[in-house]
């Protein structure tokens, strides 16, 4: 069991780059932290508004993240890469 989680670990590292593996991260994170609110409904109500509030803004840092990479990668990384492939072209 735990060669197959190493082996799906160093799978998933070598297929994404850095950025997928923090958006990744972040909706983990919320779905963990969603899982955790639903123990603590239970509990305690301000807990769970603490919580819920954390997910909405791991939620919110997902999405400014997905829409700032969309422009970079749709500006800026392609830019570079033309101007890098004509200066090695000269």
């Amino acid at each position: 069991m735990i060669k197959i989680v190493k082996n799906a670990l160093i799978e998933w590292n070598r297929v994404y780059d850095s950025h997928q593996k923090m958006q990744h991260a972040y909706l983990l994170m919320a779905a963990v932290l969603t899982l955790v609110t639903g123990g603590f409904t239970l509990a305690d109500n301000s807990i769970k508004e603490t919580s819920l509030f954390l997910v909405q803004v791991l939620l919110g840092v997902f999405a400014v993240n997905l829409l700032a990479m969309a422009i970079l990668k749709a500006f800026v990384f392609d830019r570079l890469a033309k101007l890098r492939s004509t200066k090695k072209s000269k």
